[in-house]
């Protein structure tokens, strides 16, 4: 047997080993001269701290994956609300969950799950007589659904994961998952989130994926995509072939305009005669002439011929299920609101 340096000043309950290092905790103040709480890590050649270490003493401590895990009688570590077990990540100590409610006496890690013993009766807020299983792997969330699917946002929803304390939501832009980014700020609790600032008639992909509150995510879950609610048409500019706003023909005198891809139906207004074009602003100027899918109406009604020197002002609007498109005429002006009805 031989000496680590001057040793501490109280007793050691617990060590740990991480493959290089040596951790020991108990109930001592001072760790080769240097002031130390309860924990302290010896490098094979001297003793150094761990943060501001334990508000109390450590009674056991077990080094799984990347992380030292300690328990006692503590609840605070390194400065932190803790219940009576924390992690400490090489650089800080955390909350290991929401803890325990008594003691940790004994601490074992096996594979990819941290076993504990105590007084305590519950572990992370469920019933656990004196014992309790922390798995540090968490299941792979299955594919989100989508709800509230706008233009322009939509709501993400997802499965509850067993032993998952948050989630985060990856988004990527067509129908896979391939280049993805993290629309999640922080990790949310729930299990709904809302996504904003999409473009319409647009594909984009999302999958979820579960933390454990120590730093541990899942796999990525099952990616699922949907589709943004359908862009009302774009402007279509009204073309005049044989009807003109000056002179009209007595009969058969055509509109006919430009046709939108993406449109289902047109509707085309008739504005109230006067001796200059009205700009169809506000329902009460105008009435819908015509509401369907073809691209021409003949404008052969008496009500369609305006009185010498006169004027009648039309306008065309594409639609879809996604809404109706702005003014088809840039100098008309406005979109075409509503409509009064059908005109006489």
């Amino acid at each position: 047997w031989s000496a680590l340096g001057s040793g501490m000043d109280n007793t050691v309950a617990a060590l740990a080993w991480d493959g290089g290092n040596l951790y020991a905790g108990g109930r001592f103040t001072t760790a080769g001269g240097l002031a130390a709480n309860d924990i302290a890590k010896w490098n094979g050649a001297s003793w150094s701290t761990l943060g501001s270490g334990m508000g109390n003493w450590v009674n056991a401590l077990a080094w799984g994956g990347t992380n030292l895990y300690a328990g006692g009688y503590f609840t605070t570590a390194g400065g932190v609300a803790v219940n009576y077990i924390s992690q400490w990540d090489g650089s800080a100590w955390s909350a290991f969950g929401s803890g325990m409610n008594n003691t940790v006496w004994a601490l074992a890690w096996g594979g990819t799950n941290l076993y504990a013993g105590g007084d305590f009766t519950t572990a992370g807020g469920a019933s656990s007589s004196y014992i309790a299983r922390w798995s540090l792997t968490t299941a792979t969330p299955t594919a989100p659904a989508f709800t509230s699917v706008s233009t322009t946002t939509l709501t993400v929803n997802w499965t509850t994961v067993p032993g998952a304390a948050s989630y985060d939501v990856w988004r990527s832009p067509g129908g896979t998952c391939a280049a993805t980014l993290k629309i999640t700020g922080s990790p949310v609790t729930g299990t709904s989130y809302p996504d904003s600032g999409l473009s319409c008639s647009t594909q984009y992909s999302y999958f979820i994926t579960a933390n454990n509150g120590c730093g541990s995510a899942s796999a990525n879950g099952t990616c699922n995509s949907v589709t943004t609610a359908l862009c009302a048409p774009g402007e279509n500019s009204p073309g005049s072939t044989s009807a003109n706003a000056q002179s009209w023909a007595a009969d058969k005198t055509t509109m006919s305009w430009q046709s939108d891809a993406t449109a289902t139906g047109y509707r085309l207004y008739r504005g109230a005669p006067g001796a200059l074009p009205t700009l169809l602003t506000t329902a009460t100027d105008g009435c819908t002439r015509y509401d369907g899918a073809l691209t021409t109406f003949n404008l052969n009604g008496v009500n369609d011929q305006p009185a010498s020197g006169s004027f009648l002002w039309f306008l065309v609007t594409a639609y879809n299920g996604g809404g109706e498109g702005s003014a088809g005429n840039a100098t008309a002006g406005p979109r075409i609101v509503n409509s009064p009805g059908v005109c006489p």
